[in-house]
């Protein structure tokens, strides 16, 4: 099924409601593992000051590999945070529940840590493909473009909107093995690595499997890292500007 059968599908069987199933632990987590992931990358970068990290690899244009080890160390601190939210994200929208107990000494239990965290290994592989991507272009970006990456407007869409769409097209095969895994509560890939979960998937379907759902995926990753990117760099100036 396509992206529009798909959505029929929903529609008719849980109604407008069915689009925002699962929408509470990214949106209560989003906002808190932008900052970590950010606070991440700029202190790798503020250390790496002075050391052989912040000195150009020959033959890459002036990349610096502060950069990639800023986006390794921001990928590992958005991964520890997201990874139980999107398997709660995942199971809601699946109609599956993601608690294996009940009461508050079921929530703390090693077992339930355990199935939060997983596909743990899936999101940080999806994760340091993403933000390798975005960190590297807005870096380019900024010393060979810079009159475009620091128009006010046009600036942080590029950088929201463009550099992370990439970033996503990169991790999409990933994306995918992660949702397959955290969905999974049958034990069909129980045990498996993320590279076993890959070659099975192009077994079965082939390449086009491992990009099942990017359009809609890069769709919204467009429009709302675009339009977030633009409201965090007016909220920036503001806050330098009052405070």
């Amino acid at each position: 099924q396509n992206s529009f059968q798909v959505a029929r599908a929903v529609y008719a069987s849980q109604g407008i409601a069915g689009f925002w199933r699962g929408i509470l632990p990214p949106l209560a987590g989003s906002a808190f593992y932008r900052g970590i992931l950010f606070s991440a990358y700029s202190a790798t970068f503020a250390a790496a000051r002075g050391t052989p990290l912040e000195k150009p690899i020959p033959g890459t244009l002036g990349l610096r590999p502060a950069v990639l080890l800023g986006a390794f160390n921001a990928s590992l601190a958005r991964a520890a945070i997201e990874t139980p939210l999107e398997l709660i994200k995942v199971r809601r929208q699946t109609g599956q529940s993601w608690m294996t107990g009940q009461g508050i000494s079921g929530l703390l239990s090693v077992q339930q840590v355990a199935e939060l965290y997983k596909g743990s290994g899936a999101t940080f592989a999806r994760t340091i493909a993403m933000l390798s991507s975005f960190f590297v272009i807005v870096d380019y970006s900024a010393r060979l473009i810079p009159d475009i990456v620091n128009t006010p407007l046009v600036g942080p869409f590029f950088k929201g909107g463009i550099a992370t769409t990439f970033g996503w097209a990169m991790a999409w095969p990933f994306e995918t093995v992660k949702s397959r895994v955290q969905a999974d509560t049958t034990g069909e890939y129980k045990g498996q690595s993320t590279s076993q979960v890959v070659r099975r998937i192009v077994a079965k379907e082939g390449v086009v499997g491992l990009y099942r759902g990017i359009g809609p995926g890069a769709s919204r990753s467009f429009v709302a890292n675009g339009c977030s990117m633009i409201v965090f760099h007016y909220a920036q100036d503001w806050v330098e500007k009052h405070f």
